[in-house]
């Protein structure tokens, strides 16, 4: 396909600028289930999306025909959007001036892998879970592969292109013991099969699992709680809008007058860091073409300033930060491998210093339980009892209240066990020093 006559095309139709994004994936999904392959799906899409300003009004279209007709189409789609849409939001294209770190993502090797081999690594480990315990009823487990490729072109030079590979694979159980019933799932995802973590999802599987058929009540109260990274990862990303500029400007978002003041603990350093070699994958630029910076969203506890996209950025007169991704036609801000610094404990280091308190490793419901204005939030939770600096019984069906900046402002200690996931948002466990728990 020739970008540029597309381009040109465009402007010979009125348009003063104009924008291309061509994305397409594949992706293989094996389901495994009593022993024998359930479902194996081959996905392959394809797509181009344009946006381009017509008598200064933004339009926007895309197709999934890439022949010539299907082009013109288009173009004709973006330019009556264009003249008809009443938006009075004011939307920009990247000019092109910049330069980019140069990141290499590594190329997953599936294809390397037969598909035998692959059934064999899903057959051995629902063997193994079938056999760890009666209780164990019911196993499926999930195998998929996706490679996806992304290519911006615009009238101001941008020519870019990215993309990644990766597999993932998710073990689900069902274990029930006469009225009692639990269901958990847990997922590893690599660039290399040969890493994939079959023990590792065994382990916590088996555990969280069968540890929720026997699991017990907690007392109401006020306790110390650690929060494994996976509960504290997930509290940070529901919360991660507050960080965006694009919140700001709705003014949905606490942080609005607070830039450059104090407004979590001088433990807490929270981090957007592109390049970093921890994250599952590496960014250069964001979807409109902006590099991607490192920033220290939180330093010491003081809020540095907002992420930006190019409309965000033009709003408060400040420059774009690299962090615009689409979400359909249009782009939003959104982080890139957030993350809050490590400290220097193992998680049993940090929990041997609590005598009465709970360890928490499931929040379910965050997102409808949680005010990101206020930063309130209540949520159903399951974990264990911390007693004399061990984990010990399990304990679940308890309500967790708090609030998140007052929750980072009481972080007594940070653990060194920050892990890669797939929204690229992460933690390592943290201390609180007292929250409140409803039980019984």
């Amino acid at each position: 396909m020739n970008y540029q006559n597309i381009i040109e095309k465009g402007l010979s139709l009125g348009l003063s600028e104009i924008e291309l994004y061509e994305s397409s994936s594949v992706s293989n999904k094996i389901t495994l289930f009593q022993g024998k392959v359930n479902t194996y799906t081959l996905n392959n899409t394809k797509s181009l999306s344009m946006r381009g300003k017509y008598n200064g009004q933004m339009g926007y279209a895309s197709t999934e025909s890439f022949d010539e007709e299907g082009i013109n189409q288009c173009l004709e789609t973006l330019i009556q959007n264009a003249k008809y849409l009443s938006s009075t939001d004011v939307d920009y294209m990247f000019d092109g001036n910049a330069e980019y770190v140069k990141v290499e993502n590594p190329v997953a090797d599936y294809e390397e892998v037969s598909f035998e081999e692959k059934v064999n690594f899903l057959s051995k480990l629902e063997s193994r879970l079938v056999n760890f315990d009666k209780r164990i009823v019911n196993v499926e487990l999930t195998y998929m592969e996706r490679a996806s490729k992304t290519r911006l072109i615009n009238s101001h030079g941008i020519n870019l292109a990215k993309e990644y590979s990766y597999m993932v694979f998710y073990a689900e159980a069902l274990a029930v013991d006469g009225d009692q019933s639990a269901a958990k799932f847990e997922a590893d995802v690599n660039t290399k099969f040969s890493e994939l973590d079959a023990d590792k999802v065994f382990n916590k599987l088996t555990e969280n699992v069968i540890n929720s058929l026997g699991a017990g009540f907690v007392q109401s109260g006020k306790y110390p709680v650690v929060l494994s990274r996976d509960v504290a990862s997930s509290i940070v990303s529901a919360f991660s809008s507050v960080f965006s500029g694009e919140s700001a400007m709705r003014k949905m978002s606490i942080l609005v007058d607070k830039v450059n003041q104090q407004v979590f603990g001088e433990n807490i350093t929270i981090i957007n860091d592109p390049f970093t070699d921890k994250a599952l994958f590496k960014e250069s630029f964001d979807d409109e073409g902006v590099p991607c910076q490192t920033i220290e969203v939180v330093k010491n506890g003081v809020f540095t300033g907002f992420f930006h996209n190019l409309r965000s950025a033009n709003f408060f007169k400040q420059s774009p930060t690299g962090n615009g991704f689409r979400r359909g036609a249009s782009t939003s801000v959104s982080p890139v491998n957030l993350h809050v610094q490590e400290g220097n404990q193992t998680e049993d280091e940090i929990i041997a210093t609590i005598e009465n308190g709970i360890y928490i490793t499931e929040v379910n419901g965050l997102h409808a339980g949680l005010n990101p204005i206020s930063g309130n939030f209540n949520v159903q939770s399951s974990g264990y009892l911390i007693e004399n600096g061990k984990k010990t019984k399990p304990v679940t069906l308890f309500v967790l209240s708090s609030n998140f900046y007052e929750m980072l402002n009481n972080v007594e200690a940070i653990a060194n066990n920050t892990e890669p996931n797939f929204d690229g948002i992460a933690s390592p466990s943290l201390k609180i020093k007292e929250v409140q728990i409803s039980g019984k």
